[in-house]
């Protein structure tokens, strides 16, 4: 089991991640780029070396403003967060 320790860095690794490379996306358009939660919880850990739990990434996504829709443009049922590159 993890203690509050551990959990701290993952959030703060994970809230570091988000808030250098991304900002919410508000639609489906053309910008937004859409990443399931395992592929964030992946890219997080490529960066990092700390994977953060579906859980724990679901619930600092909704804090920080993100939107989790269900993606329409895929051939099967799938949820996405909604991402823009800083800068872009």
């Amino acid at each position: 089991m993890m203690n509050d320790q551990e959990l701290d860095k993952i959030i703060d690794q994970t809230v570091a991640v988000l808030s250098e490379t991304f900002v919410p996306a508000q639609s489906l358009d053309e910008c937004a780029k859409r990443y399931t939660s395992t592929e964030l919880a992946q890219a997080i850990y490529d960066l990092t070396g700390i994977a953060p739990g579906t859980e724990t990434l679901y619930r600092i996504m909704q804090e920080y403003g993100y939107r989790y829709v269900v993606d329409e443009t895929s051939a099967s049922l799938k949820y996405v967060w909604l991402l823009k590159y800083k800068n872009h």
